[in-house]
């Protein structure tokens, strides 16, 4: 087998292993909200962040830090 083969073998073996591994990740975001976890607003932010997970399969997430936790 000669070197450009052999290249290209591990090449393709790297691509394929990543690929897997990216179809695993999920992505978090953290939002910061000024205001408590509590009333229509709060009510709102969490329906929010709970579409954005359901309407990505999971793949991206929301972490919501209410006011007064950081």
């Amino acid at each position: 087998m000669n070197i450009i083969s052999k290249f290209f073998r591990t090449l393709i073996l790297t691509l394929i292993t990543l690929s897997a591994c990216s179809a695993f990740a999920e992505t978090v975001l953290t939002y910061g909200e000024p205001g408590p976890n509590r009333g229509a607003r709060a009510g709102a932010t969490k329906w929010f962040a709970e579409q954005v997970e359901k309407r990505s399969g999971g793949d991206l997430k929301i972490k919501i830090m209410w006011g007064g936790f950081i």
